[in-house]
C-alpha cells in the first residue's frame, strides 16, 4: 500500500488531545496551527495535516483539493489566522532573544552525539548530514531551541530529528532567519518559525509545525502532525528455531512485535498467515495478550514506546520443500513506517533420501617395500533418512598382503573384501581399519565403494574413494663383516648385509683369489699386498649401492735402524728408532762394546749410554705373522775442539763506538763459536763465527771466545778492553735571581778527565771571570733566561746543565679602580689595584675628609666618602724599591630632593599607567611592580605603562629618583585593578519599589564605556525602553512585574561595537 495514503487513513481514524503547557505559553493562538504562511500556501499531490492550516495577511491556498485536514480547518486571512500570525511573530522574537548555551556548527547529525536541553545558535546556514538526536534526560518538559542565522537545508537520505529520554516534539523550536528546505525523506520533529519560505519535498514527514512569518509554505505529498497526535512505528519479526526439519517433525516460531514510538500503540494485533505444509500444534508461550487458535490472531493489547512483546507457536511439518510462514502487525494508531509491519520466515524440508559417502585414507608413510600400510575406511550417512543393508567393498590390490583388520560395526571378510555394515542411521558413521604388508614397489591404488539397496542417494559422486600410495625402497645400511687384517696367503670369509630381493656382485683386491661364496658371504685367499674388497648390491627398485672393506695384508718385515753413528765419549740418552717395522710388531734390541742399553729391550725405540770406546747396536722385529732379519749400527767416538788462538782487536774504546772488531783463527772440528763482551756492550754481527763487530758500552772488561761442537766447548780465549764516556750533565749551584747589577757566583763539581767547562748567561748578564773552569763570577742583567754549562772530555761533549734565573725589578705604576663618584658621607666605597707578586707593602692616601675603613697596606681599601672630592693614591713596595704613585680622581654626588606622590592614570582603554612629577636634578627613575605585573614601557623615566597577568594581581607600585649613584626616598601607591576591569555584569532581576535597594537596573562597569545603547523588549518582542549612553538609571518606567529581554550595545576601545543580550525580571 502507498505509505502516504496509509498514513492519511490513520490520520482520519485518530483522536487528538491538546495540551496547554509550554507550547501554549510560547505560541499563543498559533499553537493549534500545523501549517501557517504569510503570503500563500502551495500544495502538490495529497498532503495530510492534523490541526489548522492558515494564511495571513495573504489569502491564497493552491492545491487545496489535495489537502486532507483532520481536526482543524483551512483559515484564509480570517481573524483566527491573523491572531495566529501575530502570536507566531511574538514567539519568534522571544525565542530569538534567548542567550545560547553554546554556539555550534551547522552540520546537524554529523557526529551522532546527542544534544541536551538548552538554546543553541548557528551562525550561517545549517543542514542535516544525518539524524540529530535530542536527549531530554528524563524530563518531559525539557525545551530545545535552535537559532539559525541563515537557511536550514537538508537533502541527505534518512536525515532528521530523533527525540529520546523525555524530549517532546512540542518543546523543540527551530528559529530560522532565512529559508527552510527539507528533502531526502526527512523525518522532522519540532516547530519551525522561519522568516523566509518553507519548502517540504516529497516524502517529508513533520511531527510539529511549519510557520513562515513573511513568506510562503510549499507542500508536496507530505504528512504534517501537530505534536499532540499519537504516532507509533510498529514492526514485527518472526524466527524459526534452528534445526534440520523433515516431514513429521515440529518447528517452533518466535514472533516479536515492537513499537519504535514515539507514541504508545493501542489495540495491537498480530495475524498469522499459516501456509500449506504446516499444521498448528500449540501455543508454547506469550509475554502478553492472548492467542485465538481459531482465527490465529494474537491480541497483543498496548505497546509503549520502545516496548516489545513475544509469542512462541509450535507447528508440525506435513510436506517437503520451502515453507514460508508469514505474520502481520496492526493497531489503530498511524504508522509512519509500515514497511516493517509484515514478515515471512522460510524453512526448507528435504525429500526423503540417504546421502551415503565413503572416505579412505592411508597412514604409515613413507611406504617401503616390506613395510606396513594402514587403511582407514569411514562409511557415513548424511541423511536425511536412515540407510539399510549398507555394504562396503574393499579388495586389496596386487602388491599388498592382508595382515589384520578392525571394525566399529558389522563384519569384514578379507578374502572377498566385503564389509557388511547393515543399518546406518542419519549422521552415523562406521570405520573399517585394514593393515597390509607391502610386497611390491611403485604406485599401489586401493579402492573402496559403498552401496545401499533402499532409498536413493542424491549425491552418488562420493560413494567411491581411491587411495594411492607410492612405495619406494629404503636405502640400505650396508656393511661387510670379517677380519680386515690377514697374513699373506691366509684364507678369510666376509659377510655382507642382507637386502630383501637384492643381487650381489664382488670385486677382489689385486693378488687375491676367490675360494667360495654364498648369496651374502665370500671366502678369499690373501695376496702379498692389501687392497679393497668391493660389493655392489642392486635392490628391487633397481637402485645399485656399493659397500667396500679395506683389507690389510701382513708380510715379513725388512727393517733398518735410525740413529747417530758417531757420539761424544761417555754421551748419555742417545735414541735409535726402526724404519720398516709396520703396525702391531714387537722389538728385540742388542748392544756390544762399551755401549749400555738404558731402555727396555722390547721397546719401539732404544736409548743408550756410550762409553769411551764405542760399539754396536742391533734390532729384530716380529709381527703377527713373521720375524725380520737383524739391523745393526756401529758407533764411534768424536773429540772436543782445542782452545782458539789469541784474540786480535782494539783495546781502548769510547762508549757508543760501532766500529770495533775482534777475530780468531778457525779451530779444527769446531761447529760454532761463543763470544762474550763487557756489560753494556752489544755484538752487532758475527756471533757463532770467528769474527764479531760490536757497539762499545761505557764499562771496561774482557772479550772472550770458545770453539764449540756437539761434544763440548774449548777453553776460552780472553782479550782485555778499556771503555770511556762523555761527561754527564752537572748540577749548577747558585742563586735563581737578584736585583739588576748584583754580583753572583755559579759553580759545578769538577769532573775527572774533563778538558773544558763552557758557560753561558742570559742576554744582558756579564761573566766577570772563570769561564772554562768549574766556577764563574757574573753581574745580573735586566733579562730572564738560563745559566748553562757543558763539560767536554776525550770522548766528546757531554749534556748541557741549565739553571733558570730572573732579575728582580721595582713594581710598575699601579692602576686604581673604584667609583668615580660617591655620595657624600656614604660608606663602603671600595678602591683597589691588581695584586703584585713579591710586593711587601701598599701605601694608600685618600682626599681630605675621607676615612680609610679597612685594607690599608693591602691591594684593596674600603673608605667612607667626605663632602669634597679629590685624589686616591697608592705606592707598591718590593725588595728592589717603590713604584711610582698610582692616582685616581674621585668626585662627590648630592642625592636628589624628595619626590612627589605617584599619580594613577589607569583606564580601561589605556590600561595600567602611572607617573610622578619630574624631580629637579634627577638623571633617571627606577620603578618596581608587584609579582604578576610587567613594565611594558617607561622604565627609567617619570611615567610607565604596566601589564598584569590576570585581574587578581595585587601589591604596590614603587619609584625612586636617581642622581648619579645617589637615590631619593621611595614613593608608593597601591595597585587598583578595578580601574581596568571592563567585564559587564547584567543583573538578572531588580525591584523598583522605592525602598532604596535595587530600585534601578545597574550594569557593573558600564560607566567605562562612554558610548552605549540600552534597549528593553517585552516577551512579545515589543521595545518598551531605549536609552543612549545609559547611566544605570532605568527603574522599570511603570512596567508591570515580569520577565523582559535586553539588548545592550557598547563601543569597545578599538572603536568596534559589541552586543549583549539576555533577560531581566522586574519584581514589584
Amino acid at each position: 500500500m502507498n505509505k502516504l495514503l496509509l498514513l492519511i487513513c490513520f490520520i482520519f481514524s485518530v483522536s487528538i488531545t491538546l495540551t496547554y503547557g509550554q507550547t501554549q505559553d510560547v505560541l499563543g493562538n498559533a499553537s493549534s496551527y500545523a501549517v501557517l504562511a504569510s503570503s500563500q500556501i502551495n500544495n502538490t499531490g495529497q498532503t495530510g495535516v492534523t490541526g489548522n492550516v492558515g494564511v495571513s495577511p495573504g489569502n491564497t491556498v493552491f492545491g487545496e483539493s489535495g489537502l486532507v485536514v483532520k481536526n482543524g480547518k483551512i483559515e484564509k486571512n480570517t481573524p483566527s489566522a491573523t491572531s495566529a500570525a501575530q502570536d507566531a511573530l511574538v514567539a519568534y522574537n522571544a525565542l530569538y532573544a534567548r542567550t545560547p548555551v553554546k554556539n555550534i556548527n551547522g552540520n546537524f547529525g554529523e557526529t551522532g552525539l546527542p544534544l541536551g536541553p538548552g538554546t543553541y545558535k548557528v551562525t550561517g546556514d545549517a543542514s542535516f548530514k544525518g539524524v540529530l538526536t535530542v536527549d531530554g534526560g528524563g524530563d518531559l518538559n525539557s525545551v530545545f531551541v535552535f537559532i539559525i542565522d541563515g537557511n536550514l537545508l537538508t537533502d541527505a537520505p534518512a536525515a532528521g530529528v530523533l527525540a529520546m529520554n523525555g524530549a517532546q516534539p512540542s518543546n523543540i523550536y527551530w528559529i530560522v532567519t532565512g529559508d527552510v528546505i527539507l528533502g531526502g525523506s526527512t523525518g522532522f520533529q519540532g516547530t519551525i518559525l522561519a522568516h523566509g519560505n518553507i519548502t517540504l519535498d516529497a516524502g517529508v514527514v513533520v511531527i510539529g509545525r511549519v510557520m513562515s512569518l513573511t513568506g510562503q509554505v510549499n507542500l508536496t505529498s507530505n504528512n504534517v502532525f501537530l505534536p499532540n497526535v499519537v504516532v507509533t512505528d510498529l514492526g514485527v519479526t518472526k524466527k524459526a528455531a534452528e534445526g534440520d526439519y523433515v516431514v513429521g517433525s515440529e518447528v517452533t516460531y518466535t514472533i516479536t512485535a515492537y513499537n519504535n514510538g514515539p507514541g504508545t500503540a493501542t489495540d495491537v494485533q498480530v495475524e498469522e498467515n499459516i501456509p500449506a505444509g504446516l499444521e498448528f500444534v500449540r501455543v508454547e508461550s506469550a509475554s502478553q495478550g492472548t492467542y485465538d487458535e481459531t482465527t490465529h490472531t494474537w491480541n497483543v493489547g498496548t505497546l509503549v514506546n520502545t516496548g516489545t512483546a513475544t509469542l512462541k507457536l509450535v507447528f508440525k511439518v506435513t510436506a517437503s520443500g520451502e515453507i514460508k510462514n508469514g505474520v502481520e502487525v496492526i493497531s489503530k494508531d498511524p504508522d509512519p513506517n509500515p514497511g516493517d509491519n509484515t514478515v515471512k520466515e522460510p524453512i526448507n524440508v528435504p525429500v526423503p533420501a540417504n546421502n551415503l559417502s565413503i572416505s579412505k585414507t592411508a597412514s604409515g608413510a613413507p611406504y617401503k617395500v616390506g613395510g606396513l600400510v594402514t587403511y582407514t575406511i569411514v562409511a557415513s550417512n548424511a541423511g536425511p533418512n536412515a540407510a539399510t543393508g549398507v555394504i562396503v567393498t574393499d579388495v586389496l590390490p596386487a602388491g599388498l598382503q592382508y595382515q589384520s583388520h578392525t571394525t566399529t560395526k558389522g563384519t569384514y571378510d578379507p578374502t572377498t573384501g566385503i564389509y557388511l555394515v547393515g543399518d546406518l542411521g542419519k549422521d552415523e558413521s562406521v570405520t573399517l581399519t585394514i593393515v597390509a604388508k607391502i610386497v611390491a614397489a611403485g604406485t599401489i591404488v586401493n579402492e573402496a565403494t559403498i552401496t545401499s539397496p533402499t532409498l536413493p542417494d542424491p549425491d552418488p559422486s562420493d560413494n567411491t574413494d581411491k587411495e594411492r600410495v607410492d612405495v619406494t625402497c629404503d636405502a640400505p645400511t650396508l656393511t661387510i663383516d670379517g677380519n680386515g687384517n690377514v697374513c699373506a696367503g691366509e684364507e678369510t670369509t666376509f659377510r655382507i648385509t642382507e637386502v630383501f630381493g637384492a643381487t650381489y656382485t664382488y670385486k677382489l683386491p689385486a693378488g687375491f683369489t676367490e675360494v667360495s661364496r654364498t648369496a651374502t658371504t665370500i671366502t678369499i685367499k690373501a695376496g702379498n699386498t692389501g687392497g679393497i674388497l668391493e660389493v655392489k648390491v642392486t635392490d628391487l627398485c633397481g637402485t645399485e649401492y656399493t659397500v667396500t672393506k679395506t683389507i690389510a695384508v701382513t708380510t715379513k718385515p725388512v727393517v733398518t735402524t735410525n740413529g747417530p753413528a758417531q757420539a761424544c765419549a761417555n754421551a748419555e740418552g742417545l735414541t735409535y728408532s726402526v724404519t720398516g717395522a709396520g703396525e702391531g710388531v714387537t722389538y728385540e734390541w742388542v748392544v756390544t762394546g762399551g755401549i749400555t742399553l738404558t731402555s727396555q729391550p722390547d721397546a719401539a725405540t732404544a736409548t743408550i749410554n756410550v762409553g769411551a770406546t764405542g760399539g754396536t747396536i742391533s734390532v729384530k722385529v716380529k709381527n703377527s705373522c713373521f720375524e725380520s732379519e737383524p739391523a745393526t749400527t756401529t758407533i764411534t767416538i768424536q773429540p772436543v775442539p782445542v782452545k782458539p788462538t789469541p784474540v786480535a782487536g782494539t783495546s781502548e774504546v769510547c762508549a757508543g763506538d760501532i766500529t770495533p772488531t775482534y777475530e780468531i783463527a778457525p779451530v779444527a772440528g769446531a761447529t760454532g763459536y761463543t763470544w762474550t763482551v763487557p756489560t753494556g756492550w752489544t755484538i752487532t754481527s758475527g756471533q757463532n763465527t770467528t769474527k764479531i763487530t760490536v757497539t762499545a758500552g761505557a764499562t771496561s772488561g774482557n772479550v772472550t771466545v770458545t770453539a764449540d761442537n756437539e761434544c763440548g766447548s774449548s777453553d776460552a780465549a780472553t782479550f782485555t778492553v778499556a771503555a770511556s764516556d762523555v761527561a754527564a750533565a752537572a748540577t749548577i749551584a747558585g742563586s735563581a735571581g737578584a736585583c739588576i747589577g748584583t754580583p753572583l757566583t755559579y759553580s759545578v763539581t769538577p769532573v775527572d778527565g774533563a778538558t773544558d767547562y763552557n758557560w753561558t748567561v742570559p742576554q744582558g748578564w756579564t761573566i766577570v771571570s772563570g769561564n772554562h773552569t768549574p766556577t764563574i763570577e757574573v753581574t745580573v742583567g735586566d733579562q730572564a733566561g738560563d745559566v748553562t754549562v757543558t763539560i767536554a772530555n776525550k770522548c766528546g761533549t757531554g749534556a748541557t746543565a741549565k739553571l733558570a734565573v730572573t732579575p728582580t725589578v721595582k713594581p710598575a705604576t699601579p692602576t686604581i679602580t673604584g667609583p668615580a663618584e660617591a655620595c657624600a658621607g656614604s660608606a663602603g666605597n671600595v678602591y683597589s689595584v691588581t695584586a703584585v707578586a713579591g710586593a711587601t707593602n701598599y701605601t694608600w692616601t685618600v682626599p681630605q675628609g675621607w676615612t680609610i675603613e679597612s685594607g690599608n697596606g693591602t691591594n684593596s681599601i674600603t673608605v667612607t666618602a667626605g663632602t669634597t672630592g679629590g685624589e686616591v693614591t697608592v705606592i707598591v713596595t718590593n725588595a728592589c724599591g717603590d713604584s711610582d704613585a698610582g692616582t685616581f680622581t674621585a668626585g662627590i654626588a648630592t642625592p636628589p630632593s624628595a619626590i612627589g606622590p605617584i599619580t594613577d592614570n589607569s583606564t580601561l582603554c589605556d590600561g595600567l599607567a602611572y607617573s610622578i612629577a619630574a624631580v629637579p636634578g634627577a638623571t633617571s627613575y627606577t620603578w618596581t611592580v608587584p609579582a604578576g605585573c610587567t613594565i611594558a614601557s617607561g622604565q627609567g623615566t617619570n611615567a610607565i605603562k604596566v601589564t598584569a597577568a590576570n585581574g587578581n594581581v595585587a601589591g604596590d607600585i614603587k619609584v625612586v629618583a636617581n642622581t648619579g649613584s645617589c637615590s631619593s626616598p621611595e614613593a608608593v601607591i597601591a595597585l587598583d585593578m578595578s580601574l581596568v576591569d571592563g567585564n559587564l555584569n547584567f543583573p538578572k532581576a531588580f525591584s523598583p519599589n522605592g525602598d532604596g535597594t535595587n530600585d534601578s537596573w545597574k550594569i557593573a562597569n558600564l560607566e567605562k564605556y562612554t558610548a552605549n545603547d540600552v534597549m528593553i523588549f517585552n516577551r512579545y518582542g515589543t521595545e518598551v525602553y531605549k536609552k543612549k549612553n545609559y547611566q544605570n538609571d532605568w527603574t522599570g518606567n511603570g512596567l508591570e512585574q515580569g520577565t523582559y529581554f535586553y539588548k545592550v550595545i557598547v563601543k569597545l576601545c578599538d572603536g568596534k561595537e559589541q552586543a549583549y543580550t539576555g533577560y531581566v525580571t522586574i519584581f514589584r
